[in-house]
C-alpha cells in the first residue's frame, strides 16, 4: 500500500493559484476579445489577424481555461475525500 502523506493548507494554496489563473485568463480573454473588437483597424493583415484569433488564439486560451477548470474540480474532489477520511483514489 502507497504511502500517503497530504498538507492540506499547501494543496488548497495550489489550488487557490490555480483559480487566480482560471480567473486571469478568462478575464484577459473577454477583455482582448473586447478590445479587438473596439480596435479601429481596417487592413488585410487586420483581417488576418481577427481570423488567426477567433480560429487559433482564442480557442486555445479557451482550451486552457478548461484544463484549469478540470484540474480545479479534480484537486476540490480530493480535498473533499481526504476531509471526510475517505483517502485517495
Amino acid at each position: 500500500m502507497p504511502s500517503i502523506s497530504l498538507d492540506f493548507e499547501s494543496l488548497e494554496n495550489t489550488l487557490q493559484v490555480f483559480m487566480g489563473a482560471h480567473d486571469t485568463l478568462s478575464t484577459t480573454t473577454q477583455t482582448m476579445n473586447s478590445t479587438l473588437a473596439g480596435t479601429q483597424w481596417q487592413s488585410p493583415a487586420a483581417e488576418d489577424f481577427r481570423n488567426s484569433w477567433n480560429s487559433t488564439y482564442q480557442p486555445n486560451l479557451l482550451k486552457i481555461i478548461a484544463a484549469i477548470e478540470t484540474f480545479n474540480g479534480d484537486v476540490r474532489n480530493q480535498l473533499a475525500r481526504y476531509k471526510s477520511n475517505e483517502g485517495i483514489g
